[in-house]
């Protein structure tokens, strides 16, 4: 088994596969192999080293990419990944915290609040407490909340400073605290929350956590916060068999609170870890390589790593300065018309990638005006579909009764039925 599990790797990604005792990080650069290399190092710990799979935490930051962990575990290597754990903190935590509710202000059918249902509770405790929305916008009081946790800062530890919003930020905090237990619920900064706390306040608890996952792998390390290093170093504290994989030259998520000294700290952390520098890039042509590297070294905070490939230096990169969004928008319509046109390219073979959705609007503008088809990949979340939140907020009650917020959401539905029975009643009659 050994020999299959090793000889699809480089050099870099077996000496990562068969470091499995100790401290280990794994800098791996952009499309160096690192789903490949995670994968394969489960793989040699169950078949070549005989640890159970019970014994080992994968922590993803995506359910698909857990998905496709658990497939090609399956699939390539023929793993039972049935007591596998493998999946993404929240799903992690979620999975602990129903275990373990009799620590937690809420029972094991607790309600998961997702960012809309956020915001109408929000709106709801903002009524409670009489504080009007235009003081306090939601989103934002939302993401000062989602800091401290992520923090883990309880409401009874916020520290208030003598700003306006600094005076209300505390009443706030615990009104919306108090407002989910009471509706038997948790968000989803909650379960990183809860159970890093657990960790810390229960040293049994903690114990046999730390007994069962002797192996723990955590992957796009530099994209954790705080709530979520506490939880893997606790793990992993007893053991010290922790593997993180990630580049701290890909942390772009500070504005959700990624903590970006999470990676260049590891080393501090850990006594003697073995550093592994994945730097072969599989992905890109050499001349993107090149221009990556000579950027990303302006950086002074980074683990010094230079990406390489064995493909050709490819086409020249071209750079665009704009005006504005509009003038973006501009360019980029007459850029897609020019490779349509001239050089006979389908639009369908065309893509537009944009940080935020948005974006969009100036450019399906701009398309619009210039006789573009296209195509928004993506659009409305299926959880977030009006007719899918009616039917979960009813699934919610059944199993949560306390769960006030979807008894209001379920009566507002049955009243909008009753009115629309109502009027297609009277419609007939008319």
């Amino acid at each position: 088994m050994s020999s299959s599990i090793l000889n699809t790797l480089n050099e870099k990604q077996r000496e990562a596969v068969l470091a499995t005792e100790g401290p280990v990080l794994i800098l791996a650069g952009a499309g160096s192999g690192k789903t490949r290399c995670i994968v394969h190092r489960i793989a040699y710990l169950i078949s070549e080293k005989k640890v159970s799979p019970h014994n080992i935490l994968a922590v993803t930051f995506t359910n698909k990419a857990a998905n496709e962990m658990k497939e090609r575990l399956q699939n390539q290597f023929n793993i039972n990944i049935r007591y596998l754990w493998v999946g993404t903190f929240h799903s992690m935590c979620a999975r602990i915290l129903r275990t373990e509710s009799q620590f937690l202000p809420v029972t094991q059918n607790y309600t998961i609040y997702d960012g809309i249902d956020q915001q109408r509770i929000m709106k709801n405790v903002l009524k409670e407490i009489n504080l009007a929305e235009t003081n306090f916008p939601i989103k934002k009081i939302l993401h000062i909340i989602s800091q401290q946790k992520n923090n883990l800062v309880e409401y009874d530890e916020f520290s208030i400073d003598d700003t306006f919003y600094g005076k209300y930020l505390q009443q706030i905090y615990e009104a919306y605290q108090k407002y989910l237990i009471r509706n038997n619920g948790v968000d989803f900064d909650d379960l990183l929350l809860y159970t890093a706390k657990l960790f810390e306040n229960h040293k049994d608890l903690l114990e046999r956590y730390q007994k069962q996952f002797k192996y723990v792998m955590i992957d796009e390390y530099q994209d954790t916060n705080y709530a979520q290093y506490r939880f893997a170093y606790l793990l992993a504290k007893k053991h010290k068999n922790i593997c993180v994989v990630g580049d701290d030259d890909q942390s772009i998520y500070s504005w959700r609170g990624a903590n970006i000294k999470n990676i260049l700290s590891f080393e501090d952390d850990y006594e003697k870890p073995k550093v592994i520098r994945m730097t072969q890039n599989y992905r890109s042509p050499k001349r993107v390589l090149s221009a990556a590297n000579e950027l990303i070294s302006r950086n002074e905070s980074r683990h010094k790593k230079e990406l390489w490939t064995e493909k050709e230096d490819g086409k020249d990169i071209s750079l665009y300065n704009t005006q504005s969004e509009r003038h973006e928008a501009i360019m980029v319509s007459q850029k897609i018309n020019e490779l349509h046109v001239t050089h006979n390219v389908s639009l369908k073979d065309i893509a537009i990638f944009y940080r935020t959705n948005a974006q969009s609007r100036v450019l399906e503008t701009q398309f619009i005006k210039d006789h573009i088809d296209y195509q928004i990949v993506g659009g409305v979340n299926f959880f977030q579909r009006k007719e899918i939140k009616d039917i979960i907020a009813y699934l919610r009650l059944i199993a949560n009764p306390k769960d006030n917020e979807s008894f209001l959401l379920s009566l507002m539905q049955l009243n909008q039925l009753i009115l629309a029975k109502q009027y297609l009643l009277w419609a007939k009659s008319t």
